[in-house]
């Protein structure tokens, strides 16, 4: 499962129903995903589609989104999370820092300084939904790769909507995809 607040899937009642790790929240992530490979699957249909002007797409549809959200978070939530002022924080070396290992790290870095000396238990978490990032870019490989093996989107579609319903379908079965699962 995903990172979540202590106690927050004991209130869904997939998970109380089928057991801690099958969540809605976890389940609708997973057919974001199937959805978004079928879809991409198509746009490398497109007649004018070629592997460096997907990977260009994508980058391009992520990643001034994902850099202006990193920035947005850091400087709007750094004063309340941190206690300090705005010019402290504007002029800190570490809030430069965060935002840069975060954008290069694809992910959030809020556990250094200044995001998180008021709450560190917030550390690593400020900004929740940057998780998915760095899978959304290993899935654009994984996809194109496939793509360029297989040269068909039929096929390609069977072959992501297989691995998309063995994923659905592992935590039911006691796969994990945690460390030592």
């Amino acid at each position: 499962s995903y990172p979540i607040a202590a106690g927050a899937n004991a209130m869904d009642p997939l998970a109380v129903f089928l057991g801690e790790g099958n969540s809605f929240g976890n389940y609708a992530v997973r057919v974001f995903f199937i959805l978004s490979g079928f879809l991409l699957t198509r746009s490398l249909d497109h007649p004018k589609s070629d592997p460096l002007r997907f990977l260009v797409n994508r980058l391009l549809r992520i990643l001034p989104g994902f850099c202006f959200a990193v920035t947005v978070t850091v400087l709007l939530l750094g004063p309340w999370l941190s206690g300090l002022s705005v010019p402290e924080l504007l002029f800190s070396k570490n809030t430069w820092l965060s935002i840069y290992w975060s954008i290069v790290g694809l992910g959030d870095a809020s556990s250094l300084p200044p995001n998180a000396s008021r709450f560190p238990e917030l550390a690593g978490f400020i900004n929740g939904s940057l998780w998915s990032i760095p899978y959304e870019l290993v899935c654009y490989l994984f996809l194109l790769a496939l793509h360029m093996l297989l040269r068909n989107s039929s096929k390609v579609a069977v072959a992501a909507g297989l691995l998309g319903l063995v994923s659905l379908l592992a935590p039911s079965l006691g796969w994990s995809m945690e460390q030592g699962g």
